[in-house]
């Protein structure tokens, strides 16, 4: 496999990463432990800093998901130019790339735009919901840019299989 099809296998698990991670939050607001997602405040700060409003809540939430997915897509992207040429990267480099991510954008660079509060100033529950969403995110992004690249390498199973074990 060669780095372009790894970067475009990052690429789409980033999507499938960023998906899985807006489900964990939602479950956190629903549950009380935060009161608005990342992807929602920095639609926020865009709106502040541009022209760009939006009074329609479903255009809203097209907004926030537009921001989370290209966030998504990118670290995806970026894993996918790391990971080795193996077959299979492990889930554990999946977890430490997740925390990488939110070290970097929670604990330095959303901080000093002034998107969201630093993690030694936040509450924990917010640190908490933060740290779960990103090591979920680099977990299905290892996951999910490993299963493309193993079906890649090897090839699907024969089709008479998938009508016995399609799941």
């Amino acid at each position: 496999m060669g780095r372009g099809a790894a970067v475009v296998q990052g690429t789409l698990a980033g999507a499938a990463g960023a998906g899985c991670m807006s489900v964990l939050r939602m479950a956190a607001r629903r549950g009380g432990f935060i009161d608005a997602t990342p992807p929602q405040v920095t639609k926020a700060w865009l709106s502040e800093r541009t022209a760009v409003r939006s009074s329609d809540a479903g255009l809203g939430h097209l907004m926030d998901s537009v921001v989370h997915l290209a966030v998504g897509v990118s670290g995806g992207a970026v894993y996918g130019s790391l990971v080795g040429q193996g077959d299979r990267p492990s889930l554990a480099g999946g977890v430490l790339f997740g925390l990488g991510l939110w070290a970097v954008a929670f604990g330095a660079l959303a901080p000093a735009l002034g998107i969201t509060r630093s993690p030694l100033r936040g509450t924990w529950r917010e640190t908490a919901v933060n740290v779960a969403a990103h090591l979920t995110y680099g977990t299905a992004v290892a996951l999910v840019a490993g299963e493309l690249g193993h079906q890649a390498r090897f090839g699907a199973a024969d089709p008479r299989a998938w009508r016995a074990r399609v799941g």
